[in-house]
């Protein structure tokens, strides 16, 4: 440890160290870029900026204006609203499932983020390659940025190298830079903490002119900022944090220096709100200003947990945890949270600069409750822990400590090496390497692939359980992509949580029933506590809060007519559907039915039961009935 001790202090003050550091951090995150690809989000991209023609003929890019310029600057992250045309043909063709709340909305007005991707797809439509290099630009500029803040706000250089260092090494860091879709995240922490930077240059630079000229670069940042992602309000956190630290000025000087960046998040948020962009009626987003009760009861428990998933370096597992496991982890992240305050005690009395990090790291952490489950939430707080850990190593080389202090220095910092140095950078090999396909076979599959059946084209594919229902979401778009056939529908009928049982009561009937009760929702229909697997089943089960809130009622009778069937809910357990009868509308062969089977962890074809017989699916978690997988 002493002997990593010189070494890093040697580097640090090396000439190089910085471009040392950004190399390091291209060549950490350089496999998605030498890949190339899509995932998730972006094939709903392409299918906007392409106007792909089979996804048009099929009306699921009606009214989002696909291939024109200033309507996908408003509509590219427009994922699913019932006040654009496309709605109905996204739930008729099965993009949306058949529970998908019919007041939910999911649409973010990104228009800085939209019109890079715009670029992109000008001017190499072919090349995701060349797509992810902008990526990795705007993660290297958002590094920049950030050891330029560091320096200029009184860091000492070996702190704000270490901390730049375990920047680069943040696990949360991986799957944002890897995704094309999450430039605007990267956007924002290059622009953010470069307003944040030209606001010290604003306060500290000698003339006049530079002052003005530096005050306007920042306000503009800070548009630039919050028009490319909502996240942009975490910066405002971090000039909140700056009044109150690094500011030193009368308060009313304070206060009238920051007031045009309070009017220019005020003026965004009113056009943001005005125009109904946002989340509603969806658990997996709660935005404040919609809902502020369910974000305020959110905060109570995700709030310390964060902090505690901050500290120990555990941020990809942000949202994953039950709630029976929260609260205890919001415990320990408060008692980490003063221990390690105490052992910086002195410093944070002595450097403002520290308080100012200190303070930005707990400010910023608030906006990233209003989602359950993103690594990319934890991105900007850390850039702020990441100093108070580089200042426990640098008071542990530089003071003379107590022999408690010494003691939990060593183990902050033994145990910091562990995280970010060790796993954290096996864990970016990993993932650089399992997207690189070497030997053409080596590409880590992404989205749903294989359904269990071949000939679906134009036939109505229906999956009678999903282990990751959310994800069928993406089917359609990306396989009209890849320019595979479509079917005339992809309809999910249920999740595959629970145990189902199947019953035939007349050959174009179907009657599915629950033990106890479908999972439709994020609130669960079983006790999982004790299960092994609850921390996955927890992670999906938000995913589905993406969709339905679980305060939106059930209520028996409650219809679903599609075009190749009707779905009713005949009954319910504990205010969730515990029985579906599903009346099929077409020739059954027109139908080709699969279903997720638990024990080989893949699609299946499905045989419809006899008339008067039934059949049971088992689930991920048995409930009160285990049943067997269909023979």
């Amino acid at each position: 440890m002493h002997y990593l001790r010189r070494l890093f202090s040697r580097f640090a003050r090396w000439r190089w160290a910085l471009p040392t550091l950004l190399l390091i951090a291209a060549l950490l995150h350089c496999g998605t870029l030498i890949k190339g690809g899509l995932y998730a989000d972006d094939f709903i991209h392409a299918a906007y900026f392409q106007n792909n023609p089979v996804l048009a003929d099929k009306g699921l890019l009606a009214g989002i204006g696909a291939g024109e310029f200033s309507s996908l600057l408003a509509n590219q992250f427009n994922f699913f609203n019932p006040d654009t045309a496309n709605y109905s043909a996204q739930i008729n063709f099965g993009m949306l499932p058949w529970w998908t709340d019919e007041s939910a909305k999911l649409h973010f007005f990104r228009p800085i983020a939209s019109l890079t991707h715009w670029l992109d797809y000008q001017l190499w439509p072919d090349n995701t390659h060349l797509m992810h290099l902008m990526n990795m630009l705007w993660y290297l500029l958002g590094l920049g940025a950030i050891y330029a803040l560091y320096r200029t706000s009184g860091l000492a250089k070996p702190i704000a190298v270490f901390a730049l260092l375990l920047v680069i090494l943040d696990s949360s860091m991986f799957h944002v830079i890897s995704w094309i879709a999450s430039r605007s995240m990267l956007m924002v922490i290059a622009a953010g903490f470069f307003c944040l930077y030209a606001y010290h240059q604003s306060i500290h630079t000698d003339g006049r002119t530079r002052r003005i000229r530096w005050y306007l670069a920042s306000l503009g940042a800070l548009t630039f900022a919050l028009f490319s992602a909502e996240g942009g309000i975490a910066i405002c956190a971090w000039l909140g944090a700056y009044l109150f630290t690094l500011d030193q000025r009368r308060w009313t000087t304070r206060i009238a220096h920051l007031l045009p960046f309070v009017v220019i998040t005020l003026v965004w948020r009113g056009l943001y709100q005005h125009f109904g962009f946002g989340a509603f009626n969806l658990d997996f987003y709660i935005d404040p200003g919609h809902n502020p009760v369910a974000f305020l009861d959110r905060a109570v428990v995700l709030l310390p947990s964060n902090l505690f998933e901050l500290m120990m370096g555990t941020d990809l597992m942000g949202g994953q945890l039950r709630h029976d496991i929260k609260v205890p982890f919001g415990i320990a992240g408060l008692v980490i949270a003063s221990a390690l305050l105490w052992l910086l005690k002195t410093p944070l009395k002595e450097q403002p600069s520290l308080r100012f990090y200190a303070l930005a790291t707990l400010f910023s952490l608030v906006p990233g409750l209003t989602i359950v489950l993103s690594t990319r939430t934890m991105i900007i707080p850390f850039i702020g822990f990441s100093v108070l850990l580089a200042a426990v190593f640098y008071q542990w080389s530089t003071s003379v400590l107590s022999r408690l202090q010494t003691a939990g220095s060593y183990v902050v910092m033994s145990y910091t090496l562990l995280i970010h140095g060790f796993l954290a950078t096996a864990l970016a090999i990993y993932m650089t390497l399992t997207t690189i396909d070497f030997g053409g076979d080596g590409d880590m599959e992404r989205g749903v692939k294989s359904v269990g059946v071949d000939d679906y084209a134009e036939k109505h594919l229906v999956f009678v359980n999903s282990q990751k229902p959310f994800w069928l979401v993406f089917f359609g778009v990306e396989h009209a992509y890849r320019g595979e056939a479509l079917p005339a529908t992809a309809r999910v009928l249920s999740s595959a949580f629970t145990g189902i049982e199947i019953t035939r009561p007349a050959p174009q009937t179907l009657i599915m029933h629950a033990a106890p009760a479908f999972q439709f929702d994020a609130a669960s229909v079983i006790d999982i506590s004790n299960e092994p697997a609850g921390h996955y089943a927890y992670l999906t089960q938000h995913l589905m809060g993406l969709l339905r809130s679980q305060h939106t009622p059930w209520h028996t009778g409650l219809a679903r007519r599609l075009p190749e069937m009707q779905i009713f809910v005949d009954a319910l357990h504990n205010g969730k559907p515990a029985t579906l009868r599903i009346e099929l509308t077409q020739p059954l062969e027109d139908y080709r039915f699969v279903y997720w089977d638990i024990d080989t962890a893949a699609y299946e074809p499905f045989v419809l039961p006899a008339v008067g017989e039934s059949i049971r699916v088992k689930g991920i978690f048995p409930g009160p009935h285990h049943s067997p997988a269909p023979q």
